[in-house]
């Protein structure tokens, strides 16, 4: 036994690094072990999905554990898919990228030919909870309602930019986003109403008062039903933001999304259709008509002059019939 107490130190400090070595490499082990078996097991630990909308990358289990798409999980009370209720241990997502196109949905819908992830692009499907991970890093900046960190937008539109720039500062926006959440959702009360916004008649041919409620400024900022009043409200800042500046007012005419409403009788939609178009000398131009078909909405390029309709529909899905026979007569 060394008597040396400057040797017994090494060798003490020695073993503890040989003990600290051998530790890690068993918690590397058990780890690597884990993370094997979780990826081979279709029963996988669910992420805890918080309450509103969360940024997310959604998985299947079979024929091997892998990310298929990444989107949002809407998670909210009495969420359905395309009006029907959810399964139970599913979530609601909406998907936006796919990974994986090819691959099946884990609950198809049939009548909506939504088979595929590919299919699910751009709308809304069921996804089983222990399959959907969240990524928490990004979805707690969404449901930040107002802490200390909050970063309430400034006015001026001047830092960290050059005049004349055209980059879109992102973070910016999303500071936009947060705060018209919480204004929304602390400031007002559900039956509350928006100053109305005028529109002029240069965007839709006719001048009209458009309201905004607080339950149409939910369901934008949460990613939900985008309804008529946020669909023309969107139109007037195209129309003021780039067909005002860029002089494209003479190329082109938007149709009001209340005169192509479904809910119109037909034959008072196509005089009203009409009259918009000859009044304000569109046979020249290309006109947009956004049309809602009860389930999701479809954009109609009409070129008047060619007598062609172009059918814009981000779920490769056949022509409404209601809006085919308005349009082709």
């Amino acid at each position: 036994i060394p008597d040396n107490p400057k040797h017994i130190g090494k060798q003490t400090e020695k073993t503890k690094n040989v003990v600290t070595l051998d530790k890690s490499r068993e918690k590397n082990a058990n780890h690597n072990a884990v993370d094997a078996e979780d990826k081979q097991s279709s029963n996988i630990e669910p992420d805890i999905i918080p309450e509103g909308f969360s940024e997310c990358k959604v998985y299947l289990s079979s024929p091997t554990y892998r990310a298929v798409g990444r989107g949002k999980v809407h998670n909210c009370l009495g969420e359905t898919i395309h009006t029907r209720p959810l399964p139970i241990d599913h979530v609601k997502v909406s998907l936006e990228v796919a990974f994986e196109p090819n691959a099946f949905l884990p609950v198809s819908i049939d009548d909506e030919a939504l088979i595929t992830v590919r299919d699910a692009i751009g709308t809304f499907v069921a996804w089983p909870k222990n399959l959907v991970s969240v990524n928490k890093s990004i979805s707690d900046n969404l449901q930040n309602k107002g802490t200390k960190n909050s970063i309430v937008p400034k006015g001026n539109g001047e830092e960290n930019r050059t005049k004349g720039s055209n980059e879109v500062d992102t973070a910016r926006n999303g500071s936009y986003c947060s705060y018209l959440t919480m204004h929304v959702q602390l400031l007002m009360r559900p039956s509350d109403l928006l100053p109305s916004i005028m529109m002029a008649k240069e965007t839709f041919g006719v001048s009209f008062e458009e309201k905004l409620g607080v339950d149409e400024i939910n369901h934008v900022v949460m990613h939900q039903w985008i309804g008529v009043s946020a669909v023309c409200t969107y139109i007037r800042y195209l129309y003021e933001k780039f067909m005002v500046h860029k002089q494209l007012s003479k190329r082109f005419f938007f149709l009001s999304p209340h005169v192509t409403s479904f809910l119109v009788k037909k034959d008072e939609q196509i005089k009203a259709i009409v009259d918009l178009l000859v009044n304000n000398n569109a046979k020249d131009k290309l006109v947009l008509a956004p049309y809602n078909t009860s389930v999701h909405w479809v954009l109609l390029a009409i070129n008047l002059k060619a007598e062609t309709i172009y059918h814009l529909d981000p779920m490769h899905k056949d022509p409404d019939p209601h809006m085919t026979d308005v349009f082709n007569t």
